[in-house]
């Protein structure tokens, strides 16, 4: 069968599922949003960076595929919006002379080493201040501004981009707006960990000094590498993170929304749709716990349910059809190592407390995971183990996570119980202060990895 067939078995127009983040700049992003817990938490943080609060810097955490980049082109395109109109509606007399700016990293290249990031930031900063500036409905003094834009084009053509050049130019914008707000994503795209650290070191000065101290926010999306440096045992980079928000898995109601959304839009007969043309309640219920709770996982799955059921003609997606092709399945619903650490670690570590010699076995642990490359079957479990040397503390929603057989939950109490073997060999690790690399071998061998 052809793949664009599947679309009209099922009465679509076309695929209503990408994997790519909604980029506010027309009206199906609005209409396939999901208004989540998380972007609620989120907004709270810029509402004070918005009203002048002693708050400059936002960093928001999470997993691959959890909503890090929409809910930031989301609040970039509310902020700009607002801005806007603030220059004729009264009641958003607040947003005036607010200048809202958007770095998305769009070319690779500068990830290479420390030397290009550096200088690729910079650029991209430049390049969305000049787009920013000649944008009559963000600047309401175009004219007037003009001689800043004439100056950063002279500074990139001579090639005199430097952190004192940057300082005069927005101490010019500071001559116009009140705050600037810098959006800064896709951090995450950066595969090597040497180039964060290096960047942020090199970095500091920039931020404090120049953004910060010169009344520029950052708001800020980071992936795993980035967490790891929040979860570590150094207070080199705690400059950088202030209360970071981390965005949580979503709950199988707002997942089951955005399927629904989507599928709804696409539909050839939106008007008597139904969910349930499609997925049978119970099927698609398995399918978003399978997903533990990422939505661009659920649209994934949910996708290629779409196309196999066409393929063997059967329509709904029923319990039937999903448990007899389960195990097709569950290996794109399973998660790769790299994606368990930036998918829960981000939820689970980050959102409780964590005392520092429990973060350094973590990052041994993850560090010699991700070296052997070894399959993360049991990591989640480990995670839990590495939390604590005898009950964890509680968190949300213990029963949506796998837990496995060396760890037993009680639901009475809302505790978790190490198996005696697994704790006594982490009792060991801790006393050797977490730096036996043998141990913690020996640790994954026990664990069952």
């Amino acid at each position: 069968m052809v793949i664009k067939e599947w679309y009209d078995y099922w009465n679509l127009r076309e695929d209503p599922f990408t994997l790519s983040p909604l980029d506010f700049k027309g009206s199906i992003s609005y209409e396939l949003f999901i208004d989540t817990d998380n972007i609620k938490k989120i907004e709270t943080d810029i509402s004070s960076i918005v009203n002048g609060e002693l708050k400059k810097k936002l960093i928001i955490l999470g997993g691959r595929g959890i909503g890090k980049s929409t809910s930031l082109n989301y609040y970039y395109h509310q902020i700009a919006t607002r801005v806007s109109k603030s220059y004729s509606d009264i009641s958003l007399k607040k947003y005036q002379y607010i200048l809202p700016l958007l770095i998305t990293f769009n070319n690779p290249t500068i990830f290479q080493n420390i030397s290009t990031f550096t200088q690729g930031f910079i650029l991209e900063f430049l390049d969305s201040l000049s787009t920013a500036l000649i944008d009559s409905e963000l600047n309401p003094n175009i004219t007037g501004t003009g001689y800043i834009v004439n100056y950063i084009k002279k500074l990139k053509d001579n090639n005199e981009i430097s952190p004192n050049n940057l300082k005069d130019i927005i101490d010019l914008v500071n001559q116009h707006f009140q705050k600037t707000i810098i959006f800064i994503d896709n951090l995450d795209k950066i595969k090597d960990d040497e180039i964060i650290l290096n960047w942020l070191n090199y970095s500091q000065g920039l931020f404090e000094n120049i953004f910060w101290q010169e009344n520029v926010a950052t708001i800020i999306c980071g992936g795993a590498q980035v967490t790891w440096l929040y979860t570590s045992d150094s207070d080199d980079f705690s400059w950088f993170f202030d209360k970071p928000i981390v965005m949580d898995p979503w709950n199988s109601q707002d997942i089951k929304a955005l399927i629904t959304k989507r599928l709804s839009y696409m539909s050839k007969n939106s008007k008597s749709y139904s969910i349930n043309d499609y997925f049978e309640d119970e099927a698609l219920n398995l399918i978003i716990t399978g997903c533990l709770g990422c939505p661009r996982k659920c649209q994934d799955v949910a996708r290629r349910f779409l196309i196999y059921g066409a393929e063997k003609e059967c329509k709904p997606i029923s319990h039937k059809f999903y448990i007899d092709n389960k195990n097709y399945f569950e290996k794109f619903m399973t998660r790769d190592p790299e994606e368990y650490l930036c998918h829960f670690t981000n939820w689970f570590l980050l959102s409780t407390k964590m005392q520092k010699s429990h973060r350094t076995a973590l990052k041994n642990v993850t560090t010699l995971l991700k070296k052997n490359k070894i399959k993360a079957k049991s990591l989640v479990d480990d995670l839990f183990i590495l939390y604590n040397t005898d009950n964890f503390e509680s968190v949300s929603n213990p029963t949506d996570l796998q837990i496995g057989n060396i760890v037993q939950y009680n639901k009475i109490d809302n505790t978790y119980i190490l198996d005696i073997k697994v704790y006594n060999l982490l009792k060991d690790i801790h006393e050797h202060n977490f730096n036996d690399q043998n141990l913690t071998e020996q640790f994954l061998l026990n664990v069952g990895i």
